[in-house]
């Protein structure tokens, strides 16, 4: 969902003749830098129920931790910030304690409009992707993150923080730098980002799917070479029937969406021992497998679907806005389910 909603912006405006800025914020152990007493603050300005708030203090100021090296135990001590890696809070503690970001970018007035939506930043966790339509508008932008992490206690690493300028064809220009604590933010034309590479040119088939793909065959031929057909069909339906992304392959080639279908193909028969002149539809329909194009299909359509369910603020505005008529995506889509 979030890709999605960035790749829309980013064709919605790049058909409009218009450039679009995108920053992508890594922040440094973001989960362990929290200031208790900062996020307790906000709990009450909630008005969360003082008793809860009161439990949360009882928490994190009794809790101690020690390090482990081999059967070694450090001496314990005292946990001053962060909260509990893995724990059912956690995501939302520190949405609470990022909240004040997100109203800050929002009452800049800075980025792209979707009828009367302002959209400038997309937050996933600590994943932080800011927007502008100008130069000028995304430093303002990255000054306010770089002085709420001053006030916040947190530290976003410039190094690992990627700028990237999406420009319509008809525009050429070098694009500008960009400053984050004076450092320098690197500009990049391809990035990977929540595990999805992301190109300022297109959005191919990630050919990291077809190595991952050959990769897992073959670990299932080392070990469950002796299995029975029964058991090595249900393994290739649980390590080989999985096309990360694959609702957004929308610009990618022929050749390289061939490529896949013939890897996924030739992987079942490797596994089965299966001659490559046999019929690839025939193996399918008798094993009960989905072909590649009915796997692309059916995730298309669970996409779809959960993008039209979906209560999420943007992705409704986008709904509900001409974005869907001429978007590149949903023709896409409508192609992959009538064909």
């Amino acid at each position: 969902m979030y890709i999605y909603t960035l790749r829309e912006l980013i064709d919605f405006y790049k058909k409009r003749n218009t450039t679009v800025f995108v920053t992508f914020m890594d922040a440094s152990k973001a989960f362990d830098r929290i200031d208790h007493w900062l996020l307790f603050d906000k709990l009450l300005a909630r008005k969360i129920p003082l008793f809860i708030i009161r439990i949360f203090i009882f928490w994190y100021s009794q809790q101690s931790m020690c390090i482990r090296w081999g059967n070694t135990l450090s001496a314990s001590f005292k946990v001053t910030n962060g909260v509990k890696q893995g724990g059912i809070l956690s995501p939302t503690l520190f949405n609470v304690y990022m909240d004040n970001l997100s109203i800050l970018l929002n009452s800049s007035n800075i980025g792209g409009r979707i009828g009367d939506q302002l959209i400038n930043h997309l937050c996933y966790a600590d994943d932080l992707c800011l927007i502008s339509l100008s130069s000028a508008g995304m430093q303002q932008l990255l000054h306010i993150c770089n002085q709420y992490a001053a006030d916040h206690h947190l530290l976003y690493n410039g190094l690992k923080s990627f700028s990237m300028c999406f420009k319509p064809k008809t525009i050429k220009f070098n694009q500008p730098e960009f400053y984050l604590e004076n450092r320098i933010i690197p500009s990049v034309t391809q990035c990977k980002y929540l595990g999805i590479m992301i190109d300022v040119k297109n959005c191919d088939i990630d050919m990291r799917q077809m190595r991952n793909l050959y990769a897992n065959v073959n670990l299932l031929l080392r070990k469950f070479s002796k299995c029975s057909v029964e058991m090595k069909c249900f393994l290739f339906k649980t390590y080989c029937s999985n096309i990360y992304c694959g609702p957004l392959w929308y610009n990618s080639t022929k050749t390289a969406m061939k490529r896949l279908k013939i890897a996924y193909n030739n992987s079942l028969r490797r596994l089965l021992g299966i001659p490559k002149y046999c019929s690839a539809s025939e193996m399918f329909v008798c094993l009960n497998i989905r072909s590649f194009d009915e796997m692309l299909r059916k995730y298309v359509l669970s996409f779809k679907s959960r993008i039209i369910a979906s209560k999420n603020s943007l992705l409704i505005c986008i709904i509900n806005s001409p974005i869907t008529l001429f978007s590149s995506i949903w023709a896409w889509w409508s192609s992959i389910l009538m064909h």
